[in-house]
C-alpha cells in the first residue's frame, strides 16, 4: 500500500512537470525546437490547468482566460468579449463624424447638369444657389432674373433659370441707398449655416462665364474666424468679357481688402471658407448683366466639354 501511495505521488508530480513545462527547453510541435522563451502553446477550453506553481499561474474568468508566464503575457479572449489590448508604445487615431473634407475636384456646370446646386462635399443644404445685395446695409441694389423665371414660386427660383438658360442669366441694377453699391449671387461651401471649412485642396476658383461689367469672386468666411479682420475679405478680381471665357483664378490671386496696417495670411482665411460670392458692384443708378456657365475648382472648367 505504502508503494502504490508512492507511485501516485510520481505519476501527479510527473504529470504536473509535463504540464508546465520548462520555458527554457520547451518547443511547439509544429516547429524546429528554435522557440522564443515568450512563446506560449495554446490552452484549449477544455483542457485542465495545471494549479499555482513557480513557473506559471493561471487565472480564470467568464470571458478570459490569462497566462501568465516570466517573461510573457497573453490574453486570450473569447469571442462574446474581445477587446483590443491597449499598448503603451502606440496611440488610437478617432475618426470624427464632425471631420470636413471637401470635394477637390468640385465643378458645377449649369449647361450639362442643370442643377441649382453646387455638389462641394458639404451636408444636404450646402451648395445652394441664392442672391444677395447690400438692402441690410441701406442700399436698394438688386438681382434682376429674365422675365420667363417665375420668381414668386415656392423655393428658390435658379432651379428654373438654370434649366431654362443652362447656367446663371442674371442683371443687376446699383440702387442708392449704400456708400458702395453691390448684388451678387453666391452658394455656401458646407452647410446653410456657413460652417467654415478648409478649400485649400480646390488650388482656387475656376470660371466660365461672361459678364458685362468686372466683378469679383468672395471668399465668405465663418463668423469670427479671424476677428482682426472686420468686415474685410479676400477677393480675385475678374474683368469684363462680351464673349464667353474660361480663366483659372489661383489662390495666390486674391487679395484682402483690408487696406494698410491689416494684413492676414490667406492659408488662415482658406481654412474657414463658408460661402464663395460672385459680387458686383457700381454706382448707384447703373445697371450689368452676366452668365455664368461653370465654377469650380481650378482646371475644372477646362476639363469638360459641352453636352450638345
Amino acid at each position: 500500500m505504502k508503494r502504490l501511495f508512492v507511485g501516485c505521488i510520481a505519476l501527479s508530480f510527473a504529470a504536473m512537470l509535463a504540464a508546465c513545462g520548462d520555458d527554457s527547453s520547451s518547443t511547439s510541435p509544429e516547429t524546429s525546437g528554435n522557440e522564443s522563451s515568450s512563446s506560449v502553446e495554446e490552452v484549449s477550453s477544455s483542457s485542465e490547468l495545471p494549479p499555482d506553481t513557480a513557473c506559471c499561474k493561471v487565472k480564470e474568468s467568464s470571458s478570459s482566460v490569462v497566462l501568465v508566464s516570466s517573461s510573457s503575457a497573453v490574453v486570450l479572449e473569447s469571442s462574446s468579449s474581445a477587446v483590443a489590448p491597449k499598448s503603451s508604445s502606440s496611440s488610437v487615431v478617432e475618426s470624427s463624424s464632425s471631420a470636413k473634407l471637401i470635394i477637390g475636384n468640385m465643378l458645377w456646370d449649369g449647361f450639362s447638369n442643370r442643377s441649382e446646386k453646387v455638389l462641394t462635399g458639404g451636408d444636404e443644404t450646402s451648395g445652394y444657389w441664392y442672391e444677395f445685395n447690400d438692402n441690410s446695409e441701406g442700399g436698394s441694389s438688386t438681382i434682376e432674373f429674365p422675365s420667363d423665371v417665375d420668381t414668386h414660386i415656392d423655393g428658390s427660383p435658379f432651379s428654373d433659370l438654370i434649366e431654362k438658360y443652362r447656367g446663371i442669366q442674371l442683371g443687376v441694377a446699383f440702387g442708392s441707398g449704400f456708400e458702395k453699391p453691390y448684388a451678387g449671387v453666391a452658394f455656401n461651401v458646407w452647410s446653410e449655416e456657413q460652417e467654415g471649412v478648409n478649400v485649400y485642396p480646390w488650388g482656387g476658383l475656376c470660371l466660365e462665364y461672361k459678364s458685362s461689367i468686372d466683378f469679383e469672386i468672395e471668399l465668405g468666411l465663418e463668423n469670427g474666424a479671424i476677428p482682426t479682420m472686420g468686415s474685410c475679405s479676400f477677393v480675385a478680381s475678374v474683368p469684363a468679357s462680351t464673349s464667353e471665357k474660361v480663366s483659372d483664378f489661383v489662390w495666390e490671386k486674391f487679395k484682402n481688402n483690408c487696406g494698410a496696417g491689416v494684413s492676414p495670411d490667406i492659408m488662415d482665411v482658406l481654412k474657414k471658407v463658408a460661402t464663395v460670392k460672385l459680387k458686383f458692384k457700381g454706382d448707384a443708378g447703373t445697371t450689368g448683366d452676366f452668365f455664368i456657365e461653370r465654377i469650380g475648382a481650378v482646371g475644372m472648367c477646362h476639363d469638360m466639354m459641352p453636352a450638345l
